[in-house]
């Protein structure tokens, strides 16, 4: 239930940008999300994780103070995995993040 509650407040949000960025990455999902989540903790920045049977999406909504919320697709496709990033305009830290992780 809580998932479909942040996917409906992501899909609803009509300040983000997107994508953003768009990339591939070949390190496995976990290995991208530990690094992924290490650098929003190290950067004091909210995030969750919600997994489906393709990958998941990390977000910040609904975090206390978060008005416009990132969302991060991650999808497994065989040997690389897609990555999409929406978030509002200014979020480099969003952007060297996933860059770095990838």
């Amino acid at each position: 239930r809580e998932s479909i509650l942040l996917l409906a407040a992501l899909t609803a949000n009509p300040d983000l940008q997107g994508p953003t960025l768009r990339a591939d990455s070949t390190k496995s999902l976990d290995a991208f999300g530990s690094c992924f989540v290490a650098a929003q903790e190290q950067a004091s920045r909210p995030w969750s994780f919600v997994p489906n049977d393709r990958g998941g999406v990390f977000s910040d909504a609904g975090a206390q103070g978060i008005t416009t919320p990132y969302r991060l697709q991650v999808r497994e496709d065989g040997r690389s995995n897609r990555l999409l990033l929406f978030a509002a305009v200014g979020s480099d830290q969003l952007v060297r993040a996933v860059e770095r992780c990838r």
